[in-house]
């Protein structure tokens, strides 16, 4: 077996240039399938990560009407029980806890619907880490000073920054109709497009003192240790509590930033097929060529008593090996790419409106995983094992003596 396996490679390189030329066809093949995977898996999990961790979390948690509603007086009835539940579940790695009214926000020339939010500042900091996405100004706002935290598409709509003043108005909890000012303290940019294009956040302070509220909860977002537990914490908290709330999961939430995520998987799939098809194709072509010239060569083996199993196991074994210098080759020059774009990204600045529009960031950082390597590692080995049976099948058909006067 051995001495097949020399043999094999040594006839892949009777023509180097014809097979330098296969080589480097599939290192560019391969290196635009994993550039693909690593940045779409990458554009596609920093979505999700931003969503998740400063909106919905993995669970959230409403009164039953309020997400058809969305009234100041929808709030979850008893949000302690709740909360006792969540801080005694095994699964459950973080929550927090927000106020939530629908509003108008109005500058000197501008005016914007919003969605005002009370949050726990702490809390809100260790759930999604919320002060990384500070563009300008403090996270620990100067509540002395009335400020707040608005969204960064929201402030270049209103024309404002930090430390200008907005009028905020809306309903509060006794139906009148309430307006203060506050001063911008701080801008934040999370890719979340209903908190950048829409969101203001309150301490959860400033918002029962500008409604009238006292202690009410309208959403609690849940993180969990492990997402593959999603629907096992969703079981049990809708049959422990069912007439307290109603429990959504990320994706029920924001149903398109999954669509999404399994529309990059159904495409990697498609990019998958064509770029081995035309790997298939490209050994097959080779193989052929590199049969007809060594037909007589193959009979003479065939007449002194080789076996055609051997011959065939050392075609199969060229083919291999062709396929596994061109993966090494591409899975070294796509692991400098990926590792290169995960640090540094893709800077889409010029386009950054549309894309927070989408929820996407404007600089675009790849993923890598050893499941990209991986999955291409196979793909290739069986495209290039498929690709030998056919040139097999035509010498198969050969018989000895006629190979040997093959000409």
């Amino acid at each position: 077996m051995l001495f097949q396996i020399k043999l094999a490679y040594k006839n892949i390189w009777r023509r180097p240039v014809r097979t330098i030329s296969i080589i480097v066809m599939m290192t560019f093949g391969i290196m635009g399938l994993l550039f693909t995977q690593g940045v779409y898996r990458g554009m596609v999990n920093q979505m999700l990560h931003d969503t998740i961790r400063t909106g919905t979390g993995h669970v959230s948690l409403y009164d039953h009407e309020y997400r058809k509603l969305k009234k100041i007086t929808n709030a979850i009835e008893d949000p302690q029980k709740v909360v006792t539940f969540i801080e005694n579940n095994k699964l459950v790695k973080n929550y927090i806890t927000r106020v939530l009214q629908e509003g108008m926000v109005s500058t000197a020339s501008n005016k914007r619907p919003v969605t005002i939010i009370g949050i726990d500042h702490e809390r809100e900091a260790a759930f999604g880490n919320l002060p990384d996405y500070i563009i300008d100004g403090k996270y620990d706002v100067n509540l002395e000073r009335n400020e707040i935290i608005i969204g960064s598409e929201l402030a270049l709509k209103l024309k404002t920054k930090v430390g200008k003043k907005i009028v905020i108005q809306t309903q509060g909890l006794d139906k009148s109709l309430s307006s203060i000012a506050y001063r911008i303290g701080a801008i934040v940019k999370t890719n979340n497009p209903r908190i950048d294009l829409a969101g203001i956040f309150l301490t959860q302070a400033q918002f029962n003192e500008f409604l009238g509220t006292s202690g009410e909860i309208h959403q609690i977002s849940v993180m969990l240790n492990n997402e593959l537990d999603i629907d096992t914490f969703k079981q049990e908290i809708d049959a422990i509590l069912p007439n307290v709330i109603k429990s959504y999961t990320w994706k029920q939430i924001n149903p398109m930033a999954a669509y999404s995520r399994d529309i990059v998987y159904q495409m990697e799939t498609i990019i998958y097929a064509i770029i081995f098809v035309l790997v298939a194709i490209a050994i097959f072509d080779i193989l052929v060529v590199s049969i007809l010239e060594r037909v007589r060569e193959f009979g003479i083996m065939l007449a002194i008593g080789t076996t055609f199993s051997k011959i065939r196991y050392m075609i199969i074994m060229e083919s291999a090996a062709i396929g596994i210098l061109g993966f090494l080759s591409g899975a070294f020059f796509s692991f400098l790419m990926l590792l290169y774009l995960k640090h540094y990204g893709i800077d889409l600045s010029d386009a950054s409106s549309g894309l927070a529009k989408m929820g996407m960031a404007s600089v675009m950082y790849a993923n890598i995983e050893a499941e990209y390597f991986i999955q291409a590692f196979f793909a290739t080995l069986i495209s290039t094992v498929v690709a030998s049976l056919i040139p097999i099948r035509i010498l198969r058909r050969l018989k000895p003596m006629e190979a040997i006067y093959f000409t």
